[in-house]
């Protein structure tokens, strides 16, 4: 298929589209490796299914990579790739134009997330 058939925007929102993924990808833009109940207790709202689905997801897309270590229990722990960190500093940028937008507009009604530092980014 011509790379040049599939837009480059919709490529960039499928892959971060939804209500959870931009949250996890900026959890683990710290570099940290966190295991899912880390996550998890962050990302307190989100549920078990859809969490193990958007990681899945994240990890098809190379934004993050899941390592599993050969112990027993089997322990598995998630941190952001190359392309997820080059994937944070555009979220970076939509962050800084939505406090800009919020400013000129007023916020949407949602409270805000607390699920990464984005404020200290500014």
């Amino acid at each position: 298929m011509d790379n040049m058939a599939v837009c480059p925007l919709k490529l960039v929102m499928s892959i971060i589209g939804g209500k959870w993924k931009s949250s996890i990808v900026c959890l683990l833009s710290d570099g940290k490796q966190r295991r899912y109940s880390e996550i998890r207790g962050v990302i307190s709202e989100i549920t078990n299914t859809m969490l193990s689905q958007s990681l899945k997801e994240l990890e098809k897309d190379r934004i993050i990579t899941r390592i599993q270590f050969n112990e027993m229990p089997v322990r598995v722990e998630y941190c952001i790739t190359e392309e997820g960190k080059r994937l944070q500093e555009a979220l970076d940028l939509l962050n800084k134009w939505g406090v800009s937008y919020m400013e000129r507009y007023g916020d949407c009604g949602e409270s805000a997330c607390g699920d990464c530092s984005f404020g200290a980014r500014e």
